[in-house]
């Protein structure tokens, strides 16, 4: 006989979606809306920003701008064509800038892409964040999925198969089939030809969880 610890190792669900919005400057949270097990709809703010360099770009473009087309209308009233050519020229330079600007400015704002549950918020109103910091993680748990172990030459893409997913049974749509890790490799004593299987199970009621243990049929206990 041989001992099944050797095959155990943790299987769980998690969600078909996860995503990490990131910092895309520095700067400080200047509101935080995010709340940890919330659900939010497509374009909902999670945190706002605020960054003292991004103000003043801004304010700094907007005066150009005015500048510039001051100095066209000047141009123009003096009616020497290439004074008015130069004004364009100035005009068409600032608006860029301009646009530059606000479309930085408009950063500061991050949403939500898509409709998710907040799963993790890591920052507070009033903290300082570099570029690149985690600020707030989602995840779309209305489908979750797992990696179980199965036999390549029994189950196979598209089809459904069932799983116990602590005490329950549930059927779950196979997904994909992948090559099992290196340090997956004492699961070939199991099976014929042992593969993973990405497994989708849909979860539209909330009555599963990420994190939930998973127990495939082809792990011995």
């Amino acid at each position: 006989l041989t001992p099944p610890d050797a095959y155990q190792f943790g299987i769980s669900l998690s969600a078909s979606r996860e995503l990490t919005i990131r910092a895309p400057f520095d700067g400080k949270a200047r509101t935080v809306s995010a709340q940890a097990g919330k659900r939010v709809l497509p374009q909902t703010e999670l945190v706002a920003l605020e960054s003292k360099r991004l103000e003043l770009s801004h304010q700094r473009a907007t005066a150009a701008l005015e500048v510039a087309e001051s100095l066209l209308r000047v141009a123009r009233s003096g009616g020497k064509p290439d004074q008015v050519q130069l004004g364009e020229a100035q005009v068409a330079l600032a608006e860029a800038d301009f646009a530059l600007s606000t479309y930085d400015k408009a950063q500061s704002s991050l949403r939500a892409p898509y409709e998710a549950t907040v799963l993790k918020v890591h920052v507070q109103q009033g903290q300082e964040i570099k570029a690149g910091d985690p600020l707030v993680k989602i995840g779309d748990l209305t489908s979750l999925e797992c990696r179980v172990p199965v036999d390549r030459k029994v189950v196979k893409a598209g089809q459904t198969i069932t799983l116990t997913i602590e005490d329950a049974a549930v059927v779950g749509l196979v997904e994909s089939i992948e090559p099992v890790s290196e340090d997956q490799q004492r699961l070939r004593d199991l099976a014929v030809s042992v593969a993973m299987a990405v497994v989708s199970v849909r979860n539209a009621d909330g009555k599963l969880a990420r994190g939930q243990a998973v127990y495939p049929n082809i792990i011995p206990n």
